[in-house]
C-alpha cells in the first residue's frame, strides 16, 4: 500500500516501517499547509467580493458628490456674479476647485506610494491556485489533514521509544512546521 494515502487505518499504518511513516507525516504537513492556503486564498476571495461591492457603493457616492459639487460651484459663481463679471467669477471658482483637486490627487498617489502600490496576488495564484471548492470543502479537508497527520505523528512516537537522532530531528521539524501553521491559523480567527 503506498504511504501517502490519505485516511489509511490504523493497522495499515503500525505495519509501515518508520522512514514510510516519517515520509507520509512530511507530506501531510505539505498537504495541511496547502489546504490552508486553499483556505486562506477562498476567505480572500470572499472578502475582496465584498470589497468589491463597497467600492461600487462609494463610485456611486463619487458621481452624486460630484454633481453636488457642481451645483455648489454654480451656486458659488451666481453668487460672484453680482460682485464681478460672470466670466471672472466662474474662473475664480474653476480655479479654486482646480486647487483642491491637485492637493487631493497628489494626497493619494503619496499614501498610495507609500503603501507599495497596488499588486496583483501572483504569488498566493502559484502557491494556491484558484479551484471550484467551497470554504466548507476546504476546511473539511484542512482538518481531515490534520486528523491523518496527528495519528501519523502519534504512531511515530508511539512505534519507536528508542532514541533516534534522525526521527528525533525529522519530527522536531514536522513540530515546528505544524506550530507555524497553527499559529496563522490562529491569528487569521
Amino acid at each position: 500500500m503506498d504511504v501517502t494515502t490519505q485516511g489509511a487505518r490504523p493497522y495499515e499504518l503500525q505495519s509501515q516501517p518508520i522512514q514510510n511513516l516519517s515520509e507520509r507525516a512530511i507530506g501531510e504537513v505539505f498537504d495541511v499547509a496547502r489546504n490552508e492556503l486553499q483556505l486562506a486564498r477562498l476567505e480572500f476571495d470572499e472578502k475582496a467580493r465584498v470589497g468589491m461591492q463597497a467600492a461600487q457603493s462609494f463610485g456611486l457616492a463619487s458621481i452624486a458628490l460630484v454633481v453636488a459639487l457642481g451645483s455648489l460651484a454654480a451656486a458659488i459663481v451666481v453668487g460672484l456674479a453680482s460682485v464681478m463679471t460672470l466670466w471672472s467669477a466662474m474662473l475664480a471658482v474653476a480655479v479654486i476647485f482646480g486647487i483642491i483637486a491637485l492637493v487631493l490627487a497628489l494626497i493619494g498617489r503619496a499614501t498610495l506610494t507609500q503603501a507599495g502600490g497596488f499588486t496583483g496576488g501572483t504569488i498566493l495564484d502559484r502557491v494556491a491556485p484558484p479551484s471550484g471548492t467551497t470554504a466548507a470543502e476546504a476546511m473539511s479537508r484542512t482538518e481531515s489533514a490534520y486528523e491523518d497527520l496527528d495519528r501519523t505523528v502519534r504512531l511515530i512516537s508511539q512505534r519507536n521509544s528508542n532514541p533516534s537522532p534522525v526521527r528525533d530531528a525529522v519530527l522536531a521539524g514536522i513540530a515546528t512546521m505544524l506550530s507555524v501553521v497553527v499559529q496563522a491559523r490562529n491569528g487569521r480567527r
